[in-house]
């Protein structure tokens, strides 16, 4: 008899439709597919959420890498090797940081005044997160600096958050009737 191959979302698809049908308990039929009631309650709450989507398979790893470069912090720092071989990685930073800070501090202060003109500007208050991270990761020697300006950054995210709770409370969505 030839292995039978079987696709995982057809398999989460035929468990859902058993509980749905309430063919059984649901500690039997999880039992029955082989899994955990935890993984069958996951399974019914996604697939109730979300539909058939829900049930399909999830990265597992991270959503994002909080030491991880961007491409053109990468390239800096490749063309800075190629041009000073003999640096090592404090020279190249220092390098890195005199280059990065002026155009860091401009956009900041130019963000700065864009939001005392308008105290609501939310996007400016978002972007000045941002750059307060980018200034972070040029903060490699100094990791009071780096984490004052993460928690600066932090400190953004959360005034902008609330300028944007704000604006919703005075601007409710408008509602659709309801259908009678």
């Amino acid at each position: 008899m030839p292995w039978q191959e079987v696709c995982p979302m057809d398999v989460r698809m035929r468990f859902v439709a058993a509980v749905r049908a309430e063919e059984d308990s649901m500690r039997a039929l999880c039992e029955e597919y082989g899994i955990s009631r935890r993984i069958g309650y996951k399974w019914l709450a996604r697939y109730q959420s979300e539909g058939p989507a829900g049930l399909q398979e999830r990265r597992r790893g991270p959503r994002r890498v909080p030491w991880a470069i961007t491409i053109a912090q990468a390239e800096a720092i490749i063309e800075l090797r190629r041009r000073h071989q003999s640096w090592g990685p404090k020279k190249l930073c220092a390098k890195l940081r005199a280059d990065g800070s002026a155009v860091i501090q401009d956009g900041l202060d130019n963000l700065n005044k864009a939001i005392s003109l308008r105290e609501d500007y939310d996007d400016a208050m978002a972007y000045v997160n941002l750059l307060y991270r980018e200034k972070a990761d040029l903060e490699c020697e100094t990791p009071g600096l780096r984490a004052e300006d993460l928690k600066t950054a932090d400190e953004w995210v959360d005034r902008t958050l609330a300028v944007k709770k704000a604006k919703a409370n005075r601007h409710p969505a408008p509602t659709a009737p309801s259908p009678q």
